[in-house]
């Protein structure tokens, strides 16, 4: 698994990060923990959480899968949104419920418009700050997180004093080593132009242009991208536009035939070499193929080619 300092946070990192959105939503929590052990045991130490995450379940999933082995692994958890209420009837429904809807494609859609699975936005204020840090502390059964995120933080959030100061006392109190904006373009230019605070900022991958990743760069902050999927390119269109030329045809055989699925996240890798790539694992085999693409230098020929296929 490649490796190296994430700036801002100062410490070692997998290039290749676990997110944990899905963790006792999508994926039950014998499933969940059996990926988190596969993920450390392929070399992933960044897992990204958030009290929401999983319906409100990840982060005790996760404290179970990585009980007495804190030291091997980096958490990241977010602070700014809640799950959607979860009354007894919901929760003991959901695990019937999850292989249903997984066998139901057009069923997932359907729900996610009828948004009784959406998560609730918090005012990001000192007094929230604080309770869902001590909150997430105990579901994780750690007395500290690597990094704390701001969840869709704007940037007024970014200029508010009494914000910033409460920051600041969370990090001197050692509960967090470092602090994060997770939100779109605009809060991450924010974060960028004022740096006070902000140690890292986390965007998706189509927002961490050459431009930002090297703003970020300079001013000593990580970069921590998401959302690998939703480049504008479809794998028909990657299978297409291979087969319509020798030169990438070429480069293709010569970089060991790669998939879609793996060009996308050689190009992520290449977008962001310095930071983390966050993908939501849901499979065993699915959490294999993205760390092979992380565990050896990419090629000449195989950089070549997401350049090509993934301009910048």
């Amino acid at each position: 698994m490649d490796r190296h300092i994430l700036a801002g946070l100062d410490a070692e990192v997998s290039a290749l990060g676990f997110g944990a959105a899905s963790l006792g939503s999508r994926v039950g929590a014998r499933a969940g923990q059996r990926l988190v052990a596969q993920a450390l045991a392929q070399g992933i130490t960044w897992f990204d959480l958030a009290p929401a995450y999983g319906a409100g379940q990840a982060e005790e999933i996760f404290a179970a899968a990585i009980r007495g082995q804190r030291d091997r692994v980096q958490i990241c958890t977010k602070v700014g949104l809640a799950p959607p209420p979860q009354p007894l009837w919901k929760r003991a429904v959901l695990p019937v419920a999850r292989q249903v809807v997984r066998n139901i494609a057009p069923l997932r859609g359907r729900i996610r418009k009828s948004g009784i699975t959406s998560n609730r936005p918090l005012p990001l204020t000192p007094e929230v700050l604080r309770d869902s840090l001590e909150r997430s502390l105990r579901r994780l059964g750690t007395d500290h997180v690597d990094l704390y995120a701001l969840h869709n933080a704007t940037p007024e959030a970014l200029a508010d004093e009494a914000l910033l100061r409460t920051l600041e006392d969370l990090r001197t109190s050692g509960k967090v080593r470092a602090i994060a904006v997770a939100s779109d373009g605009t809060a991450a230019e924010a974060a960028l132009a004022q740096a006070r605070c902000v140690d890292v900022v986390q965007c998706a991958l189509q927002v961490a242009t050459p431009a930002l990743v090297s703003r970020a760069a300079q001013a000593g902050m990580g970069v921590i991208t998401h959302s690998v999927f939703g480049l504008n390119t479809s794998p028909e269109d990657i299978t297409q536009r291979i087969a319509a030329s020798s030169d990438l045809q070429a480069l293709h055989a010569a970089a060991g035939a790669p998939s879609p699925a793996a060009l996308r996240l050689m190009a992520a890798r290449l977008r962001n070499p310095g930071g983390v790539t966050l993908c939501s694992m849901m499979s065993s085999a699915h959490l294999a193929a993205n760390a092979a693409v992380f565990a050896a230098p990419l090629s000449s020929e195989t950089t070549a080619l997401a350049q090509a296929l993934f301009p910048q």
